[in-house]
């Protein structure tokens, strides 16, 4: 049936229990009273109520006024048919909610100069684009106003059915349009980070993803945990004896130590964690007296073997062994768990547990399954040329 006024009068005279009208025009008290309620914009008010998805839009704003009232120094006109705030955004993709914002005088004020209006529109004049659920919350609405002046005694009734009425009418829109979206990924997967990914769902509970493009409020939550630089702080905190290698590091005769000691080598400059200085390059024999300052490290031979975690790994999950996937996985389910709605109460207990089981696995498994470590060299290590010495694999 088409929206018109007196379909929303009667079904308000029907939620009262009182007589129907002929026609919207028609001349009784209780329609003049429904004129009154009417004229006070009720079809706007529920406009801001219910948020319905058909009265949504966004538009650009970026010809602001300049003010000096107060620190949100941009002045920016609202839309004629505005009538009620989704939100504001920083940038065009709708990702960066901005919150320093207020609105006085139908001018919104914001600190920077170009922003992104997603409002609800005053659609009070054509009924045309109006979802019957959205006219049942103003047909609520005009009947429980109607009721506290014509029967007092179905006021609270009738609160309380527009009250349903509006949280109805706003699920159906959130379904075709979450309130909390998930932000525009950053991060390109490959095939080998995806079952990475989906052990850290399984652990939380939720659905796999199923392509390396898939774009979910969960996925942008792990992003985020290896935005973090997740990887790059377990290869800091653990000495992976399979993410080893030695280098041969040799004088940089550029370099002068102005006290103490006489020899000054560059570190790698992929390094992620020292682990071991040594003089000959079978690492039997550690160097004692050094000094690790900055980018250097200084002492008294002008040949050395530096043993360290290279940053190579951090974004090769092709080359990590099985257990440190898993505990990688189970530490980006930790991290992204606070900010997933989703995950059950039950599944956030045992995550902690979880997540101890897989490091004690990873590290157990890299102590008694340690691979052959390699001596390297390269450009980086010689600062002069001559007496090159020839790097081998070693145990």
């Amino acid at each position: 049936m088409t929206v018109t006024k007196l379909a929303l009068y009667n079904d308000a005279l029907r939620l009262v229990g009182a007589e129907r009208l002929a026609s919207d025009t028609e001349a009784r008290e209780v329609r003049y009273k429904l004129d009154e309620i009417w004229d006070l914009d009720a079809a706007k008010h529920c406009f801001r109520l219910a948020k319905p998805l058909f009265a949504r839009k966004t538009v650009k704003l970026d010809s602001p006024a300049t003010i000096t009232t107060h620190g949100l120094t941009n002045e920016h006109t609202l839309p004629a048919d505005y009538a009620g705030m989704v939100e504001v955004f920083a940038d065009e993709d709708l990702d960066q909610p901005v919150k320093r914002r207020l609105i006085e005088d139908d001018k919104l004020y914001a600190e920077i100069g170009i922003v992104w209006l997603r409002y609800v529109r005053d659609l009070t004049s054509t009924f045309t684009n109006w979802t019957p659920d959205f006219a049942r919350v103003v047909s609520a609405y005009i009947a429980q106003q109607l009721a506290t002046r014509i029967k007092p005694d179905r006021a609270e009734d009738l609160t309380l059915n527009l009250e349903t009425a509006v949280q109805v009418s706003m699920d159906l829109s959130a379904q075709e349009e979450a309130m909390l979206r998930p932000q525009k990924t950053l991060t390109t997967l490959t095939k080998e980070w995806l079952p990475i990914y989906n052990d850290a769902l399984q652990l939380l509970g939720l659905r796999r993803m199923t392509t390396i493009s898939d774009e979910r409020a969960d996925r942008t939550e792990l992003d985020a945990a290896l935005d973090g630089q997740l990887v790059r702080s377990l290869l800091e905190e653990y000495a992976w004896n399979w993410a080893r290698i030695t280098v041969q590091s040799e004088e940089n005769t550029r370099f002068e130590s102005d006290f103490g000691y006489d020899c000054v080598h560059e570190k790698p400059i992929d390094l992620v964690r020292l682990d071991g200085v040594f003089r000959d390059e079978f690492c039997r024999t550690p160097l004692k007296n050094y000094a690790d300052e900055g980018r250097n490290l200084y002492c008294n031979d002008d040949v050395i073997y530096i043993k360290y975690i290279p940053d190579t790994y951090e974004g090769q999950p092709a080359a990590w062994p099985a257990s440190f996937k898993r505990f990688v996985a189970a530490m980006m389910a930790q991290q992204a768990e606070p900010s997933i709605p989703a995950v059950r109460p039950e599944i956030r207990a045992g995550l902690p547990e979880k997540v101890d089981r897989r490091q004690h696995d990873a590290t157990s498994n890299d102590f008694m399954q340690s691979p052959p470590q390699r001596i390297n060299t390269g450009s980086w290590v010689r600062a002069r040329q001559s007496g090159t010495r020839n790097s081998r694999d070693h145990g």
